[in-house]
């Protein structure tokens, strides 16, 4: 059976969060890594954890990795994030682009070089072992972030 691995990073605050690199504060970290199961919304694991509020001038970032383990490569539109009740999508409510750090596409070396990272509320996950050097050589961009 597959699993979807997440591994959750730091959450970080920090004014003027940018694409070119994220500056903050790191508020919380989950202290394990976590295997979620890929099948079905009943599987669904819940993380709960409770941030301080930021400031004003302050957002808070939810940053991880995520891959479907056991293979070789390739990546589709199957991770779903919901927070607070909320199914995240593309934008938020403001109508910024939520996706820090990778771009409006992933380019690779495929017959469909360029795709959007999100579907409706599916971002696209990457097949593999989470290690950043065994990453699917057809990617070209943002290579530099890894999974």
């Amino acid at each position: 059976m597959k699993h979807l691995k997440t591994f959750l990073l730091p959450i970080l605050t920090g004014s003027m969060l940018a694409a070119s690199g994220l500056e903050g504060t790191t508020v919380f970290r989950h202290p394990e890594n976590l295997e979620l199961p890929r099948t079905g919304e009943e599987n669904a694991k819940e993380i709960p954890f409770t941030l301080p509020v930021p400031g004003v001038d302050k957002r808070a970032v939810l940053r991880f990795n995520a891959w479907i383990g056991h293979s070789s490569g390739g990546w589709n539109n199957t991770l779903r994030v919901e927070l607070n009740g909320t199914r995240l999508t593309e934008k938020t409510n403001s109508g910024e682009q939520r996706l820090l750090r990778r771009g409006m596409y992933l380019e690779s070396r495929t017959k469909n070089p360029r795709r959007a990272w999100w579907s409706g509320s599916g971002l696209l996950v990457f097949f593999g072992d989470g290690n950043p050097e065994n990453l699917d050589r057809r990617i070209l961009a943002p290579r530099q972030e890894g999974y």
